[in-house]
């Protein structure tokens, strides 16, 4: 009897034994960590853009529009006088220091005034209209958008690789019936002689409604399962999902809600990663 205790005894010691001899990345695998590299989130102030897309067209009338806000002291020429270009038409005092001189770009008539002397006037407002040969840019804007974009609106301009810019000189009442949008006209830059561009040229148009300050993220960067959502990296260096609202957009970046100061959003190695794993900065890594 007391043989089968000591036998007995002596099995479990080297049972014990024996566990203690396996390499603890054997008796325990090791937790997978994922190198990410990360960019901390700080508000910056954007363009908020709608993007659409137009065609180049010819217009006999050319307006130019008020770059500053500021009061009319002075109208140099009169309804159907003909300008050359660089003739000083209109002047406008934004300030004590500094009065803005509106040039005639074109050759042409004068065919309407829009401003009086001694007349106030906003950034964006329409001045004045030459007759001259001109390009615009055609298109169409949403119901959804019409609210926000008014004459004088800014714009960015792509035309076969060029880049121009110029400003909303005309925008319909009524939504067209077959494509029910309201038809729209851009002013281009500059842009007054035949050879500038062709006229039907496939046209990528940024309207530049306003400024906004807020959290930015590269598009590329948001993620979505059913709503968008990008992941941090939370104090005990585990991926953490947080879902976000989109509220604007400013060319390949989006005005984001539900982030805040110094966030550190996840921006690579998102790739099958999972909430909740253990990550690590690359640039934290050691040499």
């Amino acid at each position: 009897m007391r043989y089968k205790i000591i036998l007995s005894c002596l099995v479990i010691i080297i049972s014990l034994s024996g566990c203690s001899l396996i390499p603890d990345k054997i008796a325990k695998s090791e937790e997978i960590v994922r190198t990410v590299e990360v960019q901390e989130i700080k508000k910056e102030i954007n363009d908020i853009i709608l993007d659409y897309l137009g065609t180049v067209i010819v217009n006999d009338e050319r307006f130019l529009f008020s770059d500053v806000s500021g009061t009319i002291t002075r109208i140099n020429v009169a309804k159907g006088e003909r300008v050359n270009e660089d003739k000083e038409l209109i002047n406008i005092k934004e300030n004590e220091d500094n009065t803005q001189i509106i040039k005639s770009d074109v050759d042409g008539y004068v065919k309407e005034l829009f401003v009086t002397s001694r007349g106030e006037v906003e950034e964006g407002n329409p001045l004045i209209s030459i007759s001259a040969y001109n390009h615009r840019a055609s298109f169409g804007i949403t119901s959804k958008d019409i609210k926000n974009v008014k004459i004088g609106t800014k714009a960015n301009i792509l035309i076969d690789g060029i880049e121009t810019s110029g400003r909303v000189c005309q925008i319909s009442p009524y939504p067209d019936e077959s494509s029910k949008t309201f038809p729209a006209q851009i002013e281009l830059v500059g842009t007054y002689e035949k050879e500038d561009y062709i006229v039907g040229a496939v046209t990528e148009i940024d309207l530049i409604i306003g400024q906004e300050e807020g959290f930015y993220l590269d598009i590329n960067n948001v993620l979505n399962e059913g709503d968008p959502f990008v992941y941090l990296v939370g104090d005990d260096n585990r991926a953490v999902k947080q879902n976000i609202t989109i509220k604007g957009y400013s060319k390949n970046k989006v005005l984001v809600e539900g982030l805040k100061n110094k966030d550190k959003v996840i921006i690579s190695g998102t790739s099958n990663l999972k909430e909740g794993q253990k990550v690590k900065i690359a640039e934290e890594e050691v040499e």
